[in-house]
């Protein structure tokens, strides 16, 4: 693997801005489910469903074959002129000038244009339309010369049409879309040239249908098959890379959580257990009998705070773990968001929810930890909402086919400018660090933006202002996908 291309780059692929295309389907990928962004569009499509990703195997394919497209070329330029010498043996007489001016006119500089362009054009998406540009004006050339030379030069010419499309099909790495397209054009204007010069049905039938669709046909099949098995090769090289790009993410947030748990215990804990030890120093000391009980609720606050700190650290940190090891069912997530959200207005009836829930919204994912995502920030709502305004609660699908929204607004504290600060581990809004004593640790939103990206989803915040009243708030919202993440398919397989 080249240095610097990343866990999406195959070996060699590094070449005049492939590096951004990777980057930018794996960037595109992010949240998403894997399936849809490597499956074909339909049965016998060979396009894949993600555009970005649909570029990119034209790229790798027109990189690992550049190559070969240029001495294809070159080979074909050669034959060409060696044609000079062949037409006063197998062309008529009376065509030979005109041949040899086409030839030399437009034959020869189209394929000299083709092998400048393959290597001045690095990118695939500049080299098809050039290459489908000269190869379809050198098809477009024989059935010109047909109109001009009349019925004695349709067999020869012929010839060339069958030259053509074997180029078009396998020399010059064209994508099976395009060289169906070209060649069928091809084929239909020399026919088309055929008849208006009264071409007789049995020359026509010998000398033309018969082979056009048998050496069609053969192209086609041919190009398919192999650009089909491409595809297979490439399907699974991106199931290896996304699960590769996905565990170096998972460590690095590991790696991440592991240094901020390190920091902040060895600040907090060591404030607490000095708080603790000044307590007992203090209820020890003789005179300070009449103290003594408030001295003892100090230690017993330290303690409780550690107690609690270290529970939901340890909570936190075995929830990623957990999620990977649980198994994932059909979770009717209308149906547990009215039913969760009754619970909370029996937990908290001073606070009025305005609920706005679609219904038949079923994801693949773990129950448990929904409802986990659900509370935390129904919580935080709760938490940061003023007195008197209603907390709302949305989910409703997405435009975007396969995708659902869950939503939830709160009218009070306002947001920091920072929001994705929000969902790092020990964060809250008042104060860069949980207090002491505080039953907010900052971990709520940590654990609700892990449970997300486990489903495939991604947890986002903006603040917001309520004409009406004025107040500002603050909006949290999780987009997820209405299938698997990890749901695959197996490489070779069609959908």
């Amino acid at each position: 693997m080249s240095e610097g291309s990343g866990p999406w780059q195959p070996e060699g692929a590094v070449q005049a801005g492939e590096e951004d295309l990777w980057r930018a389907a794996r960037s595109d990928a992010h949240g998403r489910s894997a399936a849809a962004i490597v499956r074909p569009r339909q049965r016998w499509s060979l396009n894949f469903v993600h555009p970005g990703l649909e570029r990119l195997f034209g790229q790798v394919e027109y990189t690992q074959n550049r190559r070969f497209i240029t001495v294809a070329c070159s080979v074909m330029a050669a034959v060409v002129a060696c044609f000079f010498a062949l037409d006063p043996i197998l062309a008529p007489a009376y065509a030979l000038d005109t041949i040899a001016a086409a030839r030399a006119w437009v034959g020869l500089p189209s394929l000299v244009m083709l092998v400048v362009g393959v290597r001045l054009w690095p990118r695939s998406a500049v080299w098809v339309p050039w290459a489908a540009t000269f190869g379809l004006l050198y098809m477009l050339v024989q059935a010109v010369l047909l109109l001009k030379l009349g019925v004695d030069a349709f067999q020869y010419l012929s010839y060339g049409v069958w030259q053509g499309l074997i180029a078009i099909f396998f020399l010059m790495g064209l994508p099976f879309r395009w060289a169906m397209v070209i060649g069928a054009c091809s084929c239909l204007a020399y026919g088309g040239a055929a008849l208006l010069i009264h071409v007789g049905l049995d020359a026509f039938m010998t000398y033309f249908a018969v082979d056009a669709v048998i050496v069609y046909s053969f192209c086609a099949i041919a190009v398919f098959r192999y650009e089909r098995a491409s595809r297979r090769q490439f399907v699974a090289q991106a199931q290896a890379n996304f699960a590769y790009d996905q565990q170096l993410l998972a460590q690095a947030d590991r790696r991440r959580w592991l240094e901020v748990f390190a920091d902040f215990l060895g600040h907090e804990l060591k404030n607490a257990m000095a708080r603790l030890s000044s307590a007992i120093d203090l209820a020890s000391l003789k005179g300070q009998e009449d103290r003594a009980q408030a001295h003892r609720d100090s230690a017993q606050q330290s303690l409780a705070f550690m107690r609690r700190l270290l529970t939901q650290a340890a909570d936190a940190t075995s929830l990623e773990a957990a999620l990977t090891r649980s198994d994932r069912k059909r979770v009717p997530l209308s149906d547990l968001v009215v039913e969760r959200m009754a619970g909370h207005q029996q937990d908290s009836p001073e606070v009025c929810f305005d609920l706005a829930i679609e219904p038949a919204i079923v994801l693949e994912g773990n129950e448990d930890a929904l409802v986990q995502l659900l509370d935390k920030l129904v919580n935080n709502a709760i938490e940061h909402g003023s007195p008197g305004l209603p907390v709302q609660v949305q989910l409703r699908r997405l435009a975007q086919a396969g995708w659902c929204r869950l939503a939830v607004r709160d009218l009070g504290d306002p947001l920091p400018t920072d929001t994705q600060r929000l969902f790092e581990p020990f964060y809250t809004d008042k104060g860069n660090k949980a207090a002491l004593g505080a039953s907010n640790l900052g971990l709520g939103l940590f654990v609700a933006e892990t449970i997300a990206r486990h489903h495939g989803g991604h947890l986002s915040a903006e603040p917001i202002l309520d004409r009406e009243s004025g107040v500002e708030g603050a909006v949290f919202w999780v987009d997820l996908p209405l299938v698997r993440v990890d749901q695959l398919p197996e490489a070779g397989t069609q959908r």
